[in-house]
């Protein structure tokens, strides 16, 4: 079922992604403030990229490498 899977995703980027990018995705979650760097706003992602959402350098960000 998609809303199945659009409710799971939705669930778990509150979860763990939330708390810094914010509810909009925009980088302006709660604990946005105490980061050196500024929390990119994953909403211009795809539009910064052609139109697509660049998983790869989402992935590497999160995952340090």
């Amino acid at each position: 079922d998609v809303w199945a899977a659009v409710d799971a995703s939705a669930a778990l980027y509150l979860i763990y992604c939330s708390s810094c990018h914010g509810d909009e995705g925009k980088g302006r979650g709660p604990v946005s403030s105490d980061f050196k760097v500024k929390v990119p706003d994953l909403t211009t992602l795809s539009k910064n990229n052609k139109g697509v959402y660049p998983l790869q350098r989402v992935m590497s960000a999160i995952d340090g490498t």
